[in-house]
């Protein structure tokens, strides 16, 4: 049903290279009907906190005596949050020094959660259930990193553009198309691969080291702001669409 779609169509638009990959990969399209626009999100929705972490922390029951690693995901087996888990239980550092807060509903929940009380981690790993969206930016906000360890198949992953966009730098596997983003904004922000020891390691570092993971939420923001607007969407679809009509009259 998707070739036969995607076949009859004029243009095909993508959010990522890897995705444009994808469809010539799997579908065999000419690659001249495969056009990338930038994705766009809300951003007066997703603002930096004006006076610091602090106060979203306190208002949220977030201590303050840990680094806080949050992500928010459909809890199924591509999204990896059960090796961010066991990055946890294998580190000592990780167990004393890190929180993991964990947001979203999914048919994995019950098997994590036995997975947390098993290996006694109930103290550094928490789960969220669903968080509105209202209550969403607050928690992108408050977090010191975002997490985002994805195993196969992300063709975007808006979430980065999400936490990015309230100053929060993310942390992400190199997989699909996340180097496009994360890796474009720092590729120090990549883990190596996405086994569980790959993610120990960077998140062990930036306990230890949290010096060389210091980013202005300024900074992150505009990264954001200067490539993925709404504005920067419509203007590149408006665009393409405008091609598409030329040869069509």
């Amino acid at each position: 049903m998707e070739k036969r779609v995607l076949s009859k169509a004029m243009k095909i638009f993508v959010l990522s290279r890897y995705s444009a990959e994808q469809i010539a990969a799997i579908h065999h399209l000419p690659q001249e009907k495969v056009v990338m626009v930038p994705a766009g999100i809300e951003l007066d929705r997703l603002p930096i906190p004006k006076t610091g972490k602090r106060p979203v922390k306190e208002a949220l029951g977030i201590p303050m005596d840990k680094t806080v690693f949050f992500t928010v995901r459909n809890l199924v087996p591509r999204m990896g949050i059960e090796n961010v888990i066991e990055a946890f239980k294998q580190s000592n550092v990780l167990r004393e020094k890190g929180l993991f807060l964990i947001g979203g509903e999914g048919f994995l929940k019950e098997s994590l959660q036995a997975m947390v009380k098993d290996h006694d981690l109930e103290e550094s790993v928490k789960f969220l259930g669903r968080i509105s969206e209202d209550d969403l930016p607050r928690y992108y906000q408050a977090a010191d990193f975002f997490v985002l360890p994805t195993r196969e198949l992300e063709g975007f992953g808006l979430v980065i553009l999400e936490a990015m966009a309230c100053g929060t730098p993310v942390l992400a596997t190199p997989v699909g198309a996340i180097p496009e983003t994360v890796g474009l904004f720092d590729k120090n922000l990549l883990f190596e691969g996405t086994h569980h020891e790959d993610i120990r390691r960077k998140l062990e570092d930036v306990i230890n080291r949290p010096e060389q993971y210091r980013f202005d939420p300024q900074v992150c923001r505009k990264f954001v702001e200067e490539r993925y607007s709404w504005e920067k969407l419509a203007e590149a679809f408006e665009e393409e669409a405008k091609k598409v009509l030329k040869k069509a009259v």
